[in-house]
């Protein structure tokens, strides 16, 4: 039986104060390792997106990534 597709989604708060989520990602990648830091990619393709995530991309934004629902790393 195929296994159901992961479901990813970030939320964001960003510098500014302003909060959201991000889940319109074209492609991701998520690293947990206990030798180096956590981390997480993502590939937005849209041409529109990058307006939209413009205030969550600034300096001293916090993540919160979540993988089916369960919090995997911030």
């Amino acid at each position: 039986m195929p296994r159901k597709p992961d479901e990813v989604k970030i939320e964001v708060i960003g510098a500014n104060g302003q909060s959201g989520i991000i889940d319109n990602f074209t492609s991701f990648s998520i690293t947990n390792d206990i030798t180096q830091p956590s981390e997480a990619a993502f590939e937005l393709g849209d041409d529109g997106s990058f307006q939209d995530i413009a205030a969550f991309t600034a300096p001293g934004a916090q993540y919160r990534v979540f993988v089916n629902g369960l919090l995997r790393l911030t």
